[in-house]
């Protein structure tokens, strides 16, 4: 899987996480999420983004880090991928940056058959984990997930 030329850069958890700016409708501040029993660990809630059930992930919950509570500051990267949309925690926004100017690894060279990551830039500021949007959760979780956006949606 190839980085993508831009990427919109976030930190949450003391990591600095980025999904490639195609996917990325808006970010808007978080608000409170409705509680998704049975959801997985990365999945904090479930908000209500004009009528529609979007699942608020928490970026950081891979490498076993996670805040629950909201702050004032955080926002949401509202992201669109093939099968629904998602709404990714930031403690904050960087911006975008082209991934032409960084040090880039592309998954496939760190381990093969490696998932929800297109890859690893480095910049000035250190380490970039680059999301695949559509790989965000593992497939069960992805199926569990969308049982249960199908439930809170009806």
């Amino acid at each position: 899987m190839t980085l993508p030329r831009s990427v919109l850069t976030f930190q949450r958890c003391g990591y600095r996480f980025g999904v490639p700016i195609t996917v990325v409708e808006h970010v808007v501040a978080r608000c409170g999420a409705s509680g998704l029993p049975g959801a997985p660990s990365s999945v904090l809630g479930v908000i209500n983004l004009h009528g529609e059930p979007v699942a608020m992930i928490d970026p950081a919950a891979v490498f076993g880090r996670s805040d629950p509570d909201p702050n004032i500051d955080q926002r949401l990267v509202i992201a669109r991928t093939q099968k629904r949309r998602l709404a990714l925690v930031a403690d904050k926004v960087e911006g975008v940056i082209d991934t032409g100017r960084c040090r880039a690894t592309e998954a496939t060279d760190l381990a093969p058959g490696i998932q929800r990551w297109q890859g690893l830039l480095g910049d000035s500021d250190g380490l970039i984990y680059v999301y695949d949007a559509e790989s965000l959760l593992d497939p069960a979780e992805d199926v569990a997930l969308a049982e249960l956006l199908e439930q809170a949606a009806a």
